[in-house]
């Protein structure tokens, strides 16, 4: 049995909870870690959330890389919106992998421009169903 665990930032965390969690995901010896990114819906108590930014995004899956670094990291929910156009270099920030197509309450972006993506970032991919 593998144990997946991982977080949503951008919630007003702070650096300290940020590695405070990183730090615990190690001790706990997780062996996938997903990091999402807050994606304000309309509706919701966070709706008016300020977007992290990419670099944000980036200095997050650089710290998870560096404090796990055998660990399966992905980068999943909110990628779109927070990393805009630097979605391409979650791989050289650390990450292992990220998910493709829609998430559960929002759409992700075109299937095909993330294979290319991950083509083009010459990233090996595993595909689970």
């Amino acid at each position: 049995m593998e144990v997946c665990c991982g977080g949503i930032f951008g919630l007003g965390e702070s650096l300290d909870q940020r590695i405070e969690l990183a730090l615990t995901l190690r001790e706990l010896d997780v062996d996938s870690v997903p990091l999402n990114f807050l994606n304000p819906v309309p509706g919701t108590p966070l709706q008016d959330a300020r977007l992290l930014t990419p670099m944000d995004c980036l200095r997050i899956i650089c710290l998870y890389r560096y404090l796990l670094p055998s660990k399966r990291i992905t980068v999943c929910g909110g990628r779109e919106t927070n990393l805009r156009e630097f979605q391409s270099a979650i791989f050289m920030a650390g990450a292992s992998g990220t998910m493709i197509g829609n998430y559960l309450t929002t759409v992700g972006r075109n299937r095909e421009i993330d294979l290319q993506m991950i083509k083009d970032a010459e990233v090996t991919i595993n595909v689970c169903s």
